[in-house]
Order: structure tokens, then C-alpha cells, then sequence
């Protein structure tokens, strides 16, 4: 008994960086299963385990906003990984196509920094009311307008592609538009990263501001959780078990300590996760056309 109590003394949680090595595990675990042919004999389970990594990665970055010593640089570093990355979707998936139709569309580099600029003009607003700084208030409004307008151009853009097809036999009403209305809405979504696109949409990017400003409070963070998964199930109610998975996140951030851990490493989201997703993509892409396994 004295034994079990000191082991129960001597465990303190786990810290931010041993919760990022655990989501970006699996993640791994989700993406080889979403990217390699079923012949490869990767369980389907591995899509059920890897429902943790979103949740996980969208706490982490309320707690990143928390810890960071300049919002700005945070934002910056997001984006550039948002454009890289979803040019880096686009390439790998036009080389390296797969047979069975699988496309590259990993985002979260853009939720991410949604998350951060919705707390960061919320913030700038509050700071601006408090110092009566018109700067930081119209800072404040100039990012919540983003938010609006980004996700109302992305919306339009879509109904006009749509506009461009006759419902009935699917073909093109207007054949010399199309080319336009495609490059923009290539270009939007690789500069302009907004609630309807990047991955989870708003409802993840509202989960990690939930998760900010209640990081007092683990058992209201669970509760947004919860809602979370209560939305998608109400959407999607054939869904059901991935809802669970994601709502059993609230495990690991009952375990999180509160203290940031390794800082050595802070890069390592931002290269393991393109690295890994093309790395598996091509390693599935090469099993199915060159080796032959079944998908």
C-alpha cells in the first residue's frame, strides 16, 4: 500500500509536450489508415483511435495562446504552414494519385490559426475598451471581419461553381466562366484559410476558443467538448462512434498538468505533420500502382 501511495505522489500528469507527441502518434495511426490500401492490413480501428488528434491539437493551441510570447509570430508560423501545406496537398495529390480516388485535404494548420485570431481580436477588443485605444479595437473588429468575410466569399464562391452546372443533366451553362470561377476558388483556399474549409470547420475553430477562455475550468472544457459531439452526432447520428472517441479527449486533458514541457522542440507539429501525411500518401500510392495491393 505504501508503494502504490508513493507512485500515486510521484505522478504529476502529463505536460503539453507529452500530450503533442501522443496526438501526433495518433494521428500517424488515422492517416495510415485513411492513405494506405486496405491490403496493406492497417485495422479500421486506427481511424476510431486517431479521433483523438484533432481535440488534442485544438487544446494544445488554446494552451499555446496562453504560453506564447508573441501572438503574431504564432498566427505567422500557422500560416505559412496553411499555404505550404495546402499547395503541398494539391501537388502530391495531382503526382501521386491515388486509384481508389483518396485526395489529400489535412488543414488544421488553418484551424488552428482561426482559433488564434478569433482569441487574439477578442482580446484586442477588450484591451481597447479597457486603454480606450482605437487601434487595438479596430485590430480587434479587423479580425472578427475576416472571420465573416473570409467564410461568406468561400460560401459564394461554391454557389457560383454550382451555378455553373445545370442540376438536371450535369452539364456546364457556361463553359468559359468555369476556368475563372475554379482559379479563384483555388486561390482563396490556399491564401484565405475560413470557416467553412479548414479542417473540423467552425465548429472546431469555435471548440478552441471555448477551450481558451475556460482553461480555468477542465470540467467546463469537457462540457464543450461535449457539445461538440452532440452537434456532429445530431448531424450525423450514423456516426455515433467517432463522436465517442472524440469525446474520450476529455481523458488526456484530465491528465494535462498545466505546464508546457519541452520547449526544445516546440517546431516538431510543424514539420511532423506534412512530413508524415505525404510520406504515407506516397508510400500508399506506391503499394497500389507499382505493387499491386488491393484497396
Amino acid at each position: 500500500m505504501e508503494a502504490i501511495a508513493q507512485e500515486r505522489r510521484r505522478f504529476v500528469g502529463l505536460d503539453g509536450f507529452s500530450l503533442k507527441v501522443f496526438a501526433l502518434l495518433v494521428m500517424t495511426m488515422d492517416h495510415l489508415a485513411a492513405y494506405l490500401p486496405a491490403g496493406a492490413g492497417i485495422p479500421a480501428w486506427f481511424h476510431l483511435v486517431g479521433r483523438f488528434a484533432a481535440p488534442l491539437f485544438v487544446f494544445l493551441c488554446a494552451e499555446g495562446i496562453f504560453y506564447t510570447h508573441s501572438r503574431r509570430r504564432y498566427m505567422l508560423r500557422l500560416y505559412i504552414g496553411w499555404v505550404l501545406m495546402t499547395l503541398g496537398n494539391y501537388l502530391v495529390s495531382l503526382y501521386f494519385a491515388h486509384p481508389d480516388g483518396v485526395i489529400l485535404t489535412n488543414g488544421m494548420f488553418g484551424t488552428l490559426l482561426l482559433v488564434v485570431l478569433t482569441v487574439s481580436s477578442i482580446e484586442s477588443l477588450r484591451a481597447g475598451r479597457r486603454a480606450q485605444s482605437a487601434r487595438q479595437i479596430w485590430l480587434g473588429i479587423a479580425g472578427l471581419a475576416y472571420l465573416v468575410v473570409s467564410a461568406a466569399l468561400q460560401i459564394g464562391i461554391y454557389l457560383g461553381l454550382t451555378s455553373l452546372v445545370d442540376p438536371v443533366t450535369g452539364t456546364l451553362t457556361d463553359s468559359a466562366l468555369l476556368p475563372v470561377a475554379q482559379r479563384l476558388a483555388q486561390a482563396t483556399s490556399l491564401l484565405l484559410p475560413n470557416l467553412v474549409t479548414v479542417e473540423g470547420s467552425f465548429l472546431f475553430v469555435a471548440l478552441g476558443v471555448a477551450l481558451y477562455y475556460l482553461r480555468r475550468w477542465r470540467l467546463a472544457q469537457i462540457g464543450a467538448l461535449a457539445v461538440l459531439c452532440l452537434i456532429q452526432l445530431f448531424a450525423a447520428p450514423a456516426e455515433w462512434l467517432v463522436d465517442v472517441f472524440i469525446f474520450l479527449t476529455a481523458v488526456p486533458m484530465c491528465l494535462y498538468n498545466g505546464k508546457p514541457g519541452e520547449k526544445r522542440h516546440k517546431s516538431l507539429f510543424y514539420w511532423y505533420y506534412p512530413a508524415h501525411v505525404y510520406a504515407i500518401y506516397v508510400l500508399g500510392y506506391v503499394l497500389m500502382v507499382h505493387l499491386g495491393v488491393g484497396w
